[in-house]
C-alpha cells in the first residue's frame, strides 16, 4: 500500500496552520502499473520465441519478419504471416516506442535496438529482391506452394535501382521453414509467397500496407535518432544494401541515423504511389471519372500492372493521396513540390483542399466524424491517414480522434496517442491534458482499463478458456469485425499481441513521459496563483507574498529559508491521480514464461 502525504498550509492574519493529513489509496493502480509490464515483458518474451526469428543473416529470406497468429486444430499447428497489414502496423511501431522509452529510463535497450535495425533490414531486403522474385515467377509460371524455394534467385541479378518502394508482403520461404521450423517448434506455417498449391501467392504489397507501414516509419522519425549498431553485425549477401544505406546518409561507419532512414523509407513508398505509367482503362465512364477527378495515384507491380489488391486506384487517387502528402512533408521536411509527382487532375476533388484559407479538408472533416460510416476498412485507413498527417491542421484532429475512440464502433484507441506524439511540436499536444487533472485521468482511466483486460500470458480465442477477453480476441483489435462475439464459434488461434504492446508503450509516451511535467520544478519567484508539476522545490530564498496553491504529484520540498509574508492563503498538496503511472519505473522485468 502506498501513503500520499497531504498538506495544507493556511495563512491569516499572519497565523500560520500547518495541517497534515495521511490518506491510503488503494495499491490497485500500483499494481496495475507493475502488471501491465509484467505482461508487456511476457508478450515480448512470447514474441521472440514463437513468432519471430531474429537472425543477423539479414539477406535470409523470411528472418526479421515476425508471424500474427497460430492457428491450432485436432492434428497440426501452424504458423501465419498473415497478410503484412498487422506486421506493417505494430512491429516497428513496438520496437520504435520500447527503444525510447527504455533509454529515457536508463534501461538497456541493446537487443530493442537489434531488433530495430534488423526490422528495417528486412524491409530493404524485400525492397531489393522483390522485382527478382517476381521476374522468376513469371518465367517458370508462378510457381506454387512447395516448388518455392530461396535456391531460384541468383543475387547477381539485383539490382541497385530496385530500391524503390515496392516489394512484395513477405519472403518467408519453404527454405526458411526447412531451416527454422525447429526453432518455433510448429507443424507448418503459412505465408504471402508461399501459399497452398493451387492459391494465388507472391502478393505485392497493397495501399493498406503502406499506410500501415508509414505509421511506424512516423514514430521511428520522431523518436529514435542516431544509434551505434557496432554491438549488432549484419551479415549481407551483397553490397548493395550497405551502398544504398550510404549514399542515403543512413549509414556512416558502425551509426545508423534511424530517422533518416523513416524519413527516406517514407519518401520512396510514396513515390512508389504515384507511378509514372500511362495506365489505360476501358473507354467507360470510369475512364472519364479517372480522367476528371482523380489523380494519377495507384499500385502496380513491377510490369506495371495493376496490383491484383488494394491498388488503390479510385480511394487513392480520389482522396487517400492528400494525407500522404501532407504525411511525407511532416516526417522528412520537404516541400510538396518534391514528395509529390503527378500534378493530378484536371479539375478534381483534391483542388478543393486549396480553395479553403486555413488549409482545411472538408471531405476528411466529413470522412473523420464519428457518425459517418462509409466501411470500417475504409474508416480505419482514413483515421489512421488522417492521424499522421494532422489533416484538419490542428488540436481538431485531435478531437476528432478522441470522438471516434469514445464514440465508434471501431475505435482505434491508439490513434489520438500517436497524434501526440509525432505532432508533438507543432501544438504542444502532448501537454494537453494537464497531469492529475480531470481530463487526464479520464484518458488514462480509459486506457489503464483496456489494458487490464489483456490476459496475461497472451491474446487468444479460445472461448473455453477462462482468461478468454472479447477486447483482445483477434489478431489485430484494431480490426473489431475479426473478434470473436458472443454467439460466434471460437477460433483456435493465439495472437502475437502487437496492439496491446504497442498500445501501452504508446499510451506512457503520450500521456506519461515528458520532461518538462516530470522534471523538478526549482521555483524562486511566482506570478501564477496556481503551480503544478510532478517534483516541486522552494528556493529558502523565496519571500512568499500573496495568495498560491501548489499541487504536485510527488513531492513538494521547501527549502530552510523559506518565509511567508502578509495576509495570505497558501495550500501545498500531495496528490496521486487515479490510475498513477509512474514513467520513470517503465523499465525491463524478468519473467517467467508461460506456457
Amino acid at each position: 500500500m502506498k501513503i500520499f502525504i497531504y498538506m495544507k498550509f493556511l495563512l491569516r492574519r499572519n497565523f500560520l496552520f500547518l495541517i497534515v493529513g495521511l490518506f491510503s489509496f488503494s495499491a490497485v493502480q500500483s499494481q496495475s502499473q507493475y502488471s501491465n509490464l509484467e505482461k508487456y515483458w511476457k508478450y515480448r518474451e512470447r514474441l521472440r520465441e514463437k513468432f519471430v526469428y531474429v537472425s543477423d543473416s539479414v539477406e535470409n529470406f523470411g528472418v526479421n519478419l515476425p508471424a500474427v497468429k497460430i492457428n491450432y486444430d485436432d492434428t497440426a499447428s501452424t504458423l501465419g504471416f498473415g497478410d503484412n497489414n498487422v506486421r506493417s502496423a505494430f512491429y516497428l511501431s513496438l520496437l520504435s516506442t520500447e527503444l525510447y522509452l527504455l533509454k529515457e529510463n536508463g534501461e538497456n535497450y541493446s537487443e530493442t535496438l537489434k531488433e530495430l535495425y534488423y526490422a528495417l533490414l528486412a524491409i530493404e531486403r524485400l525492397d531489393l529482391y522483390s522485382e527478382t522474385y517476381e521476374q522468376v515467377a513469371y518465367d517458370e509460371g508462378w510457381i506454387q506452394g512447395s516448388d518455392w524455394d530461396d535456391s531460384k534467385i541468383d543475387v547477381n541479378d539485383l539490382n541497385i535501382n530496385n530500391i524503390n518502394g515496392y516489394f512484395i508482403r513477405d519472403d518467408v520461404t519453404l527454405s526458411f521453414w526447412d531451416k527454422y521450423s525447429s526453432y518455433f517448434g510448429f507443424d507448418d506455417f503459412i505465408s504471402h509467397i508461399n501459399r497452398e498449391p493451387g492459391i494465388f501467392f507472391m502478393e505485392p504489397i497493397s495501399q493498406d500496407n503502406i499506410f500501415n507501414l508509414l505509421q511506424g516509419l512516423a514514430l521511428i522519425e520522431a523518436l529514435v535518432g542516431v544509434e551505434d549498431v557496432s554491438s549488432n553485425p549484419a551479415v549481407f549477401n551483397t553490397s548493395i544494401i550497405p551502398t544504398y544505406l550510404f549514399n542515403k546518409n543512413i549509414k556512416n561507419g558502425n551509426s545508423i541515423d534511424f530517422a533518416e532512414w523513416a524519413r527516406d523509407l517514407t519518401l520512396r513508398l510514396t513515390k512508389y504511389m504515384q507511378p509514372s505509367l500511362n495506365f489505360s482503362v476501358p473507354q467507360t465512364w470510369v475512364t472519364w471519372f479517372l480522367n476528371v477527378f482523380v489523380s494519377d495515384w495507384y499500385l502496380v507491380d513491377s510490369r506495371g500492372e495493376l496490383v491484383p489488391e488494394g491498388n488503390g486506384l479510385l480511394e487513392l487517387g480520389a482522396f487517400f493521396h492528400w494525407p500522404i502528402i501532407d504525411n511525407a512533408i511532416e516526417v522528412t521536411g520537404l516541400p510538396e513540390s518534391v514528395v509529390r509527382d503527378n500534378e493530378g487532375e484536371l479539375f478534381g476533388l483534391s483542388v478543393y483542399k486549396e480553395s479553403f484559407e486555413d488549409g482545411s479538408t472538408p471531405v476528411f472533416g466529413v470522412l473523420m466524424d464519428s457518425d459517418f460510416n462509409w466501411g470500417e476498412e475504409k474508416e480505419q485507413k482514413t483515421r489512421s491517414l488522417g492521424a499522421l498527417a494532422d489533416i484538419l491542421h490542428g488540436i481538431i484532429t485531435l478531437d476528432a480522434l478522441r470522438d471516434l475512440r469514445d464514440n465508434h464502433d471501431s475505435p482505434l484507441e491508439h490513434l489520438p496517442l500517436i497524434y501526440m506524439i509525432i505532432h508533438r511540436d507543432k501544438y504542444a499536444v502532448r501537454d494537453f491534458f494537464t497531469y492529475g487533472s480531470n481530463s487526464f485521468i479520464n484518458e488514462m482511466e480509459i486506457y489503464t482499463d483496456l489494458l487490464d483486460l489483456a490476459q496475461q500470458c497472451g491474446p487468444h480465442g479460445f472461448k473455453n478458456r477462462l482468461d478468454f477477453e472479447y477486447e483482445w480476441s483477434a489478431v489485430t483489435r484494431y480490426k473489431p469485425w475479426l473478434r470473436i462475439g458472443v454467439d460466434d464459434d471460437p477460433k483456435l488461434m493465439e495472437f502475437s499481441g502487437m496492439d496491446y504492446m504497442v498500445l501501452h508503450n504508446l499510451m506512457y509516451i503520450a500521456l506519461l513521459v515528458n520532461k518538462d511535467q516530470y522534471g523538478t520544478d526549482y521555483i524562486s519567484s511566482w506570478d501564477p496563483e496556481v503551480i503544478k508539476g510532478y517534483d516541486i522545490e522552494f528556493a529558502g530564498s523565496v519571500v512568499y507574498d500573496g495568495d498560491l496553491t501548489i499541487t504536485a504529484h510527488n513531492s513538494i520540498k521547501l527549502e530552510p529559508g523559506f518565509s511567508v509574508d502578509g495576509s495570505s492563503y497558501f495550500r501545498a498538496e500531495v496528490i496521486s491521480p487515479t490510475n498513477y503511472y509512474d514513467p520513470k519505473e517503465y523499465k525491463i522485468i524478468a519473467v517467467t514464461p508461460c506456457d
